[in-house]
This record gives structure tokens, C-alpha cells and sequence, in this order.
């Protein structure tokens, strides 16, 4: 029983690993992005299978620094988790984001961007803060929140060449301890690295769609300084396709599975409808 613990809450304490394709696009300085998203997932652990439907509101403002584009966001999820008889729901950690672009990023009005050639490399890197503030209680081997903070931080590389854009991720998640963890235990996590590639084309100014592939290695966990011997190592495979009814509104469906994966790793199949107001 107290693996079955240990995996769920190193699962759902964690924010969302996997980033979109085209997250890093050139956008106009003063733009905000708002999200609305509702994913249902299956994940099954080496001892049980767990049903989580989220739903989460993001929103990001785009920026100008030292003629740079940068951005900002706070991603808020709801979560209802079930596993067996036993079932919860509440509001999960929030989540803040910076992202800054490095190369070929420029900070551009309305007009410049219209006129500005999108092809060739660009790079751009973001931080994930997570916030332990979503509902808790260490007497519960479900939670929503996770009691700990957590930063995910990630670079992006991507080469686009007219309605083809090709990119890669990768970064790490470093995660603070929980102290109060199932009856007053200490839970620790070592970094849990990722990789990421992402294939789009743009086939029509509405219908873009993406391949996708996602890799985890690390984030093995101790209980009071013991090692649980809980290392994942996955490889998934995901695609989006997004459809454009105006220049403000869009609409998007994302898939991932997990298609390998060691022992001891979590095994995630997800389905996400997203909706998108560009302001």
C-alpha cells in the first residue's frame, strides 16, 4: 500500500511535463493568450491505475525586454483523481511561468510582426514555478496539491521554413521536499529530466498539426532519506492538430501515449480539447 502512495503522489504532485508544439512562436509585444483546457487521462503505476480528469485556465501576456520577447502566465488546474473505491477533487498547484526569447526573438508591434520573415532558427527558454497551495491533507493518500514546490525549467531550439516548423526541448523538473507527506513522513525526489521533439506543418492558414515525442529519465524517490528505487525512464509519442475559426479563436485536440517504459515508470494515455482567445 505505501507504494501504491509513494507513485500516485510523485505523479500528481507534478506539473504538467510535456510542453505543446509551437509554445515558443514569435508573437506580436502586447499580446495575451488565454486557455482553457480539459485533459482526461489513464495512469497506471507498477501496482494500480488511477483516472484523472483536469481542467485548467492559462493565461500569458507577451512582452517587450531590452527588445526581446518575453512572456508571463499563471496556469490554474481543478482536478478530480480516481483510483479503485477511493476518489478526491479539488483545486491542483498553481502554476507561474516565465519565458524569455534568446535568439531571433524579437520584441515587434502589430505591424512589424505582420512584415517580419518567421524563417529560419529561433531559441527561447522558460521556468516553471509551482506553487503549494492546492488542496492537502497528509492523512489522504490522494491529493490534488502536492505540498511542495517544484521548478521545471526548459530551452527550446526550432527551425521553421514556411509552414514547417521543427523543434526541440529539453529541461529538467527540481523539486522541493514534502515534509508532511502521508502521516507526517518526508518524501524527496531527485531532478526528473525531459526531452522533447515536436514536427508541425502548416497546411492552410486555419489547420496546422504536429508528431510528437516525449522522453522521462530520473525523478526517483525517497520516504525519510530510504531510496524507493522509483526511477522512470518513458518514452511517449503524442500529435495536435489545431483549427483556427478566426484570427482570435482557436481550437485544438492533443493525444500522447506512453509506448515504453521500465518498471518502474508511470504509463500515461491522454486525450486534451483546448480552446484558445488570443486578445
Amino acid at each position: 500500500m505505501r507504494y501504491t502512495v509513494i507513485i500516485l503522489s510523485v505523479f500528481f504532485a507534478t506539473p504538467a511535463f510535456a510542453t505543446d508544439a509551437r509554445n515558443y512562436i514569435l508573437m506580436p509585444e502586447g499580446s495575451d493568450v488565454t486557455e482553457g483546457r480539459l485533459t482526461y487521462s489513464e495512469i497506471t503505476s507498477p501496482s494500480t491505475h488511477t483516472d484523472n480528469q483536469t481542467e485548467l485556465l492559462r493565461h500569458t501576456h507577451y512582452f517587450n525586454i531590452g527588445s526581446d520577447l518575453a512572456a508571463i502566465g499563471l496556469i490554474v488546474p481543478y482536478t478530480s483523481l480516481k483510483q479503485q473505491s477511493t476518489r478526491t477533487n479539488g483545486y491542483g498547484d498553481p502554476v507561474l511561468m516565465f519565458a524569455w526569447g534568446m535568439y531571433n526573438m524579437p520584441a515587434l508591434t502589430p505591424q512589424q510582426y505582420a512584415l517580419h520573415d518567421k524563417n529560419g532558427w529561433t531559441s527561447a527558454c522558460a521556468v516553471f514555478v509551482t506553487l503549494p497551495v492546492g488542496a492537502y491533507n497528509s492523512n489522504n493518500m490522494l491529493n490534488t496539491g502536492g505540498n511542495r514546490y517544484t521548478e521545471k525549467s526548459e530551452c527550446q531550439a526550432g527551425w521553421a521554413h514556411n509552414g514547417l516548423l521543427l523543434e526541440m526541448v529539453g529541461g529538467f523538473t527540481h523539486y522541493g521536499d514534502n515534509n508532511d507527506y502521508y502521516h507526517g513522513n518526508v518524501l524527496a525526489q531527485d531532478n526528473l529530466y525531459h526531452f522533447e521533439t515536436h514536427s508541425s506543418y502548416k497546411f492552410t492558414p486555419r489547420i496546422w498539426a504536429s508528431l510528437d515525442t516525449f522522453y522521462l529519465h530520473g525523478g526517483d524517490v525517497s520516504l525519510n532519506n530510504h531510496d524507493l528505487n522509483l526511477q522512470q525512464n518513458a518514452l511517449s509519442t503524442g500529435t495536435i492538430i489545431r483549427y483556427a475559426f478566426d484570427k482570435h479563436q482557436y481550437l485544438r485536440l492533443l493525444y500522447q501515449d506512453t509506448i515504453m517504459a521500465t518498471n518502474t515508470s508511470n504509463k500515461v494515455n491522454s486525450i486534451t480539447l483546448s480552446y484558445i482567445y488570443l486578445w
